[in-house]
């Protein structure tokens, strides 16, 4: 325990290769004392890929998603929130390195199965489909990018508002779209609102 706090400690004030030698220190004692499927395990092993992602060490963290993701599905399930977690953290792995179709087709069946478990509106299917369209707008599909940042923005103005960060950087992205797909007026039109918000709840000097 002492461990992974001091690991959780030195990744939060961003000494990565710190924390990187205190977690796989604890990794390899969690795997001699609890074997390498318990939950423990398997939950330092992620945070060692975290820890990497940090880094910019994206492949050798993908790695290390991809053996916690094929446990957890074996030992938890497909549909386990730790297993759509880890999943979550592989696609945005791929997203990282800059594998836009791998990482898109990793987000639609994650989305597919938050959506049905979860409901379009909860949080987690929210950060889904938000990155989903990331993925969408690095390979130029810009239609189905709009339509997945459009329906995200509906849900999220019920829930958080318009002025929440989120979905401003929702607003954001539309905004990018929109210039992307020659609509250059719409563009400018959402750019403009986005910057008004940000400057009545933020302050001229954040904005």
């Amino acid at each position: 325990a002492a461990h992974t706090t001091l690991g959780n400690a030195l990744s939060a004030l961003g000494k990565l290769a710190e924390a990187e030698e205190v977690v796989s220190a604890n990794l390899a004692a969690c795997t001699e004392a609890q074997g390498p499927d318990h939950r423990h395990t398997l939950g330092t092993k992620l945070n060692l890929g975290l820890t990497l992602d940090g880094q910019g060490k994206h492949n050798e963290a993908a790695l290390i998603y991809a053996e916690v993701l094929e446990i957890q599905r074996c030992v938890l399930g497909p549909e386990h929130r730790d297993t759509l977690n880890t999943a979550m953290q592989l696609a945005g792995s791929a997203l990282a390195r800059g594998r836009n179709a791998e990482a898109e087709a990793e987000y639609r069946a994650i989305l597919a199965v938050q959506s049905r478990l979860l409901g379009e509106s909860d949080p987690a299917t929210l950060t889904c489909a938000m990155n989903l369209g990331s993925s969408l707008l690095n390979q130029a599909k810009y239609a189905e990018a709009e339509q997945v940042y459009a329906t995200n923005l509906e849900h999220k103005r019920r829930r958080l508002g318009s002025s929440h960060v989120d979905t401003l950087m929702l607003e954001m992205n539309l905004g990018s779209v929109a210039k992307e797909r020659g609509r250059y007026a719409e563009a400018e039109e959402r750019f403009a609102e986005n910057l008004r918000v940000k400057r009545e709840c933020l302050g001229g000097e954040h904005a």
